[in-house]
């Protein structure tokens, strides 16, 4: 099996069809984008994570989740992630995504 450093680097090739131009660049951020379509579908659902994200939790909220990772015998990342991206999607399944 590849390393995770392998299966990152055959992951930051640029996609066939990507557009790499300036004036589609600032089209995309300011949202005037004319395909229509919302910005996570473009992306690989299964591609190796690369970004952190800080979450804060007070006293309770984090010994819920240690407990519930616990008992299941998974970590706390990956039972919050195994939670929180269906709920995500079906968030966004459920209500129009609205650019300010």
């Amino acid at each position: 099996m590849a390393s995770l450093r392998d299966r990152v680097k055959g992951q930051t090739t640029r996609r066939p069809g990507a557009h790499a131009d300036p004036e589609t660049f600032i089209t995309r951020a300011e949202g005037d984008d004319p395909r229509g379509e919302r910005p996570w579908e473009a992306l690989d659902k299964k591609a190796v994570p690369r970004t952190t994200f800080n979450l804060r939790l007070n006293a309770y909220q984090l010994t819920l989740l240690r407990e519930l990772a616990e008992q299941r015998d998974e970590s706390m990342q990956k039972l919050a992630k195994r939670l929180l991206i269906p709920a995500l999607e079906q968030l966004a399944a459920e209500q129009p995504l609205e650019r300010p």
